[in-house]
């Protein structure tokens, strides 16, 4: 990431770190670069190696307390005094650079030293061998993790200074994502958040507790809808499984433009990034550190709504002039050796603006919450719910403010209620589950035509999976898009889909000739057959064939929807079967006809046809 510097008259040197990766409304971001109120940009276009988010400019600066200010624009100084709590008990995972294990701000409450069989984690370098991972983790190249833990958590030794953390003794889990130039993967993303949700396997007892993941990237709306790219699929797993998902909006709100005519300084409105399209997920705007109502939403704080309508950000916090944790390192040292520069016991601090300062808060806030109330670990949701529901209105719009400044105060109190006040009443954005709220305002459901309202999530008769579909694997990519549409569609989450894709670590066995038939003739509501020339050679699906016909055979046919992807002949399929020509049908469609077989088989659909 090369860094560009600039100043003016009368105002601070900063040093600025901009990726240089795509553009907007014709604007490069190399144009970007050269303008002093420069803030990241977001990568356009489909994602390879995911920039940094956090990467906004840092003024050389030491002396300001770090979160005194911030620290009390949250009520979070408060609401340690009079709910005595400091975050005690919780751990929350940072998704981020990696956090430098020798910064003396950490030391004081051992914020990193987790309770066993935690261990942090590197997955920026998945050729490390495996005991480097976890010594790895607490290594810190860039700076932006260091800087965001230390707003999480911990104390400076020295008093004086007014440097401590949102809540002072959460522990921290350093998962770490990108590399010594601030880059890093999708797909070791993805395979970081697994790893997660593979530690969490009892959602009501969760070994983690929460997570912040600072990272941008674009959201490849032609690939995926929007909010389910396979990092937000992953983060809504999480939050499902019990983690409470902290993400930033994102720092693309604001450019400035600058050619022969004329400058035009721009607010982007629509300019949400992944993760921060995650439904479930709590997304974060800036706010100024110390007059929020003054200055709204941060210059450079991406707003809503998202691609496809729906509000985000959630609500804002300080992530304007924040000072926190830093690494030192020789300012000549080239990039590539950046290891051998970095102090072995830094205790420098500085400042940086970016939505990933404000995710911090919010996190920090969330452990304060889960200590004082911890009736709430492993219910995110609830969690979510009391944020945006004690939040402070800034009097801007949602698509800038969400529902306003984070109050933790107000957050806590509200947390005393009994659990049931506190969920009485749905809110936008919340419970996606089929058949509950959706993508709509106000928890209105979505205009749909009655065949296709949302089926329920949970499989009829005990069954774990609401719909399975049997492929050809030559028409993988076509199955691979019907799931995405119905999940767009219905809500389902992937573990009620069997698709191969989503359950791999359960389908790589010696015996999965005799496992999958089961799966289909006894653990699905639904079984999706897609049938063709090619669906006769496949041996797997040889295998699938005979337990859908025996299941034909038992009086089962309600429970097989066939499809033909042509007119070739396959053995078993009879003239006086019915099925359905997708020959010139787009997924969408296909998925919706499935919806519509749900609700035929469950009794749902039979008026309004």
């Amino acid at each position: 990431m090369p860094d560009a510097l600039c100043s003016q008259p009368g105002t601070d040197r900063r040093s600025y770190a901009i990726t240089l990766s795509g553009s907007r409304s014709g604007v490069t971001n190399a144009t970007i670069a050269n303008k002093c109120g420069a803030t990241p940009s977001v990568m356009y276009g489909p994602l390879r190696r995911a920039p940094l988010l956090a990467e906004t400019r840092r003024v050389h600066r030491t002396s300001d307390p770090m979160t005194c200010q911030s620290t009390k624009t949250i009520r979070a100084d408060e609401a340690r005094r009079v709910f005595g709590v400091e975050g005690e008990g919780i751990v929350l995972a940072l998704l981020d650079s990696g956090v430098h294990r020798h910064h003396v701000h950490f030391v004081a409450h051992k914020n990193l030293t987790l309770p066993p069989p935690l261990r942090h984690m590197d997955f920026s370098a998945p050729e490390l061998e495996e005991g480097l991972r976890e010594q790895e983790a607490l290594v810190d190249l860039v700076g932006t993790g260091t800087h965001c833990a230390g707003i999480i958590c911990g104390e400076s030794s020295n008093e004086a200074d007014g440097h401590i953390g949102i809540a002072p003794k959460c522990k921290i889990l350093s998962v770490k994502l990108f590399d010594q130039m601030g880059m890093g993967s999708e797909k070791n993303i993805v395979t970081a958040l697994d790893w997660l949700k593979s530690i969490n396997r009892d959602g009501r007892k969760p070994l983690i507790h929460g997570l912040v993941a600072n990272f941008g990237m674009s959201s490849d709306v032609t690939a995926y809808p929007c909010g389910l790219s396979p990092v937000c699929e992953a983060i809504n797993d999480l939050v499902r499984s019990g983690l409470v998902a902290v993400v930033p909006a994102g720092n693309g709100g604001y450019i400035e433009t600058d050619d022969k005519v004329s400058r035009l300084k721009l607010s982007l409105f629509g300019s949400i990034s992944d993760p921060g399209n995650a439904e479930l997920a709590i997304t974060v705007g800036s706010t100024h550190r110390t007059f929020p109502h003054d200055y709204g939403a941060s210059y450079f704080s991406s707003r809503g709504p998202t691609i496809d309508g729906r509000l985000k950000p959630d609500l804002l916090a300080p992530g304007e002039k924040i000072s926190s944790c830093w690494i030192e390192r020789q300012s000549s040292a080239p990039k590539k050796d950046r290891r051998k520069h970095v102090k072995s016991a830094p205790a420098s601090y500085s400042r940086i603006d970016g939505t990933s300062s404000a995710a911090a808060h919010v996190a920090g806030a969330v452990a304060l919450l889960l200590s004082a109330r911890p009736e709430f670990v492993g219910r995110p949701l609830e969690v979510k719910r009391l944020l945006i529901e004690t939040a402070t209105d800034l009097g801007r719009v949602p698509w800038a403010q969400g529902r306003g400044l984070i109050d933790v105060v107000r957050l806590i109190t509200k947390a005393q209620e009994p659990l049931q006040a506190a969920t009485s009443t749905p809110l936008p954005g919340l419970e996606r589950r089929a058949g509950e709220t959706s993508r709509g305002a106000a928890g209105q459901p979505p205009i749909l035509p009655e065949s296709l309202r949302p089926p329920s999530a949970i499989a009829e008769g005990g069954k774990r999976f609401v719909i399975a579909l049997s492929y050809p694997g030559t028409h993988r990519e076509l199955a691979k898009q019907v799931v995405y549409a119905l999940r767009q569609l219905t809500r389902l989450p992937r573990e009620q889909i069997l698709f191969d894709l989503f359950h791999e670590a359960e389908l790589s066995r010696f015996d999965l000739d005799v496992y999958l038939p089961k799966l289909y003739a006894d653990e699905s509501e639904l079984v999706v057959v897609f049938l063709g020339g090619d669906y006769e050679h496949s041996q797997w699906c040889g295998l699938e064939w005979r337990a859908i016909r025996q299941l034909i055979k038992e009086r089962h046919g309600s429970q097989i929807m066939p499809m033909r992807l042509d007119q070739s002949e396959v053995p078993g399929v009879y003239s006086t079967d019915g099925f359905m020509d997708i020959r010139n049908r787009d997924p969408e469609e296909i998925a919706a006809r499935i919806v519509e077989r749900l609700e035929l088989n469950r009794g749902r659909g039979a008026s309004g046809r």
